[in-house]
């Protein structure tokens, strides 16, 4: 913590993570010395990610959670280990701006100890690399705001597994700032993120506080299930996907629903047609049907 600071000014990174050591190398390596804590909520990662991050720095408390499909239950882990001052909340393809960074002890300043907001909303600006992180687009800021700094109440609480849906504000005043912070992703990763909010929760209609289960959102489970009786959450699946040589029975559902038609004027199936690309064009070209006549 610096020299001269309240507890109520701390200001503790939150993240959580499974088995993407590179991205919480690159988040953590950026804002380190920004930050007075770090809380990583990690899903007991393979990648040797809760050994590099605690050898880091001792500023970071690594906390493992198994991952159940519940973003909700994750993040609340974090929220176990903070009892004052300011929450930056990241995930480990979003990377704050020098800009961003230094500007957020002026935020925490003016705001009077959170009582003229609680709540602070930066600018997103999206950037598309490869899977060797090289950068293959960066059009600018975009206007999308996240809310990334919070002042700490003791209401705190996530309520919904899919998306962030943060509870119990002291004080609820948002303010939006043009400071940026940059989200990085590949289309691979576009394409595992899009798979996994499909089976975690189906389709997200517009105003909705809960997933759309289709009926294609249970065939798909039934299929996984009856090739693989172990699958339980999206990562167990993701493994199988990355390994490859799926179970031809997945195979042919990922075939099957690739063209699926929308219902409109609702488009339900953009996410699960993402499964055909993600594990046939990005995980696994050699595999396509193209290819092999299937």
């Amino acid at each position: 913590m610096e020299e001269g600071l309240i507890v109520s000014d701390i200001i503790t990174l939150a993240c959580i993570t499974q088995n993407r050591i590179d991205n919480v190398k690159r988040l953590l390596k950026k804002t380190i010395d920004y930050v007075d804590k770090v809380v990583l909520v990690d899903g007991f990662s393979i990648d040797g990610t809760k050994e590099w991050a605690e050898s880091f720095s001792d500023k970071v408390i690594v906390t493992q959670r198994k991952w159940n499909d519940s973003f909700a239950d994750q993040y609340n882990e974090y929220l176990k280990h903070v009892n004052d001052g300011w929450i930056l909340i990241l995930d480990d393809d979003e990377v704050p701006s020098e800009d961003m960074l230094n500007s957020l002890r002026s935020i925490i300043s003016e705001s009077e100890d959170g009582n003229k907001y609680g709540i602070v909303a930066f600018k997103c600006n999206p950037i598309e690399v490869d899977n060797e992180g090289t950068i293959l687009a960066d059009n600018g800021p975009v206007d999308y705001y996240r809310q990334l700094l919070i002042k700490y109440s003791s209401g705190l609480k996530y309520i919904i597994d899919l998306h962030q849906a943060l509870v119990g504000h002291k004080n609820n005043n948002l303010v939006r700032r043009s400071e940026t912070y940059y989200h990085i992703k590949s289309d691979e990763d576009m394409y595992r993120n899009s798979s996994r909010n499909w089976w975690i929760d189906g389709v997200w209609l517009s105003g909705a506080s809960a997933g759309f289960h289709p009926q294609e959102w249970f065939d798909l489970r039934a299929v996984v299930k009856e090739a693989y009786p172990d699958v339980e959450v999206f990562s167990d699946l993701n493994a199988k996907m990355v390994a490859g040589n799926l179970d031809q029975r997945v195979k042919d559902y990922l075939i099957k629903v690739k063209d699926i038609k929308d219902v409109e004027p609702q488009h339900l199936y953009n996410e699960l047609r993402g499964y055909f690309k993600y594990y046939f064009e990005k995980l696994h070209p050699e595999e396509h049907p193209d290819k092999t006549g299937v």
